[in-house]
């Protein structure tokens, strides 16, 4: 089992969003006992969870670049901003359900300011939650780019990627965020997805 997926996100990550005031739009690790949780087998625990498993469609992807976020690091502030006016606009679509306008949403505020990896997480989440595994997967990788520090964003890549049947880069991204010392219940689930993976694989 993999630490389960909030930020209103289903598959197991476990991603708390912050109102966000003056810029402070911050996701928080919350323990595994007041989060929502998903295994990934299938068998639900905590709030019932309905994943819509929808024919990928091609997406212009272009808000990823990342040429651009590294080149948003500076006197941005208007950009911040207007992030976080749009980040904020997709974190209360997506509480109504309105999940892809949520998501666009999300993409503006990255167009806007690309540094900030709490964006990609909640994106990726929200394109978990409606079954675009693909585009949560595109969304998250660049996510573990701008945060490489995040345990919970590998984490969360994780859950995706293994939904994907990609299961040897699901054991890699696991054990990238399993070197970020993440909290023990996070260390337990993905101790024991290893253990998983590495029963499927032989």
């Amino acid at each position: 089992m993999l630490a389960g997926l909030r930020s209103g996100v289903v598959i197991g990550l476990a991603v708390v969003v912050s109102a966000c005031g003056g810029g402070k739009d911050v996701a928080k690790e919350t323990p595994a006992d007041q989060t929502e949780k998903t295994t990934v087998n299938g068998k639900m625990q905590g709030a019932d969870v309905k994943v819509a498993v929808r024919k990928p469609e091609k997406q212009d992807r272009s808000y990823l670049d990342i040429n651009a976020a590294k080149t948003a690091i500076g006197d941005q502030k208007k950009n911040r901003m207007n992030a976080n006016y749009h980040f904020n606009q997709a974190n209360s679509l997506r509480e109504k359900e309105k999940y892809a306008e949520a998501a666009e949403e999300y993409k503006r505020a990255i167009r806007a300011y690309p540094a900030d990896g709490a964006f990609y997480k909640n994106l990726g989440g929200t394109f978990a939650m409606i079954g675009e595994f693909d585009e949560a997967e595109a969304v998250l990788k660049k996510g573990c780019e701008i945060s490489p520090d995040d345990w919970l964003m590998w984490n969360n890549l994780a859950v995706v990627l293994q939904k994907l049947g990609k299961n040897e880069a699901c054991q890699k991204a696991i054990n990238e965020s399993m070197k970020l010392d993440p909290p023990e219940y996070a260390k337990e689930n993905m101790a024991l997805t290893l253990k998983q993976l590495g029963k499927s694989t032989n």
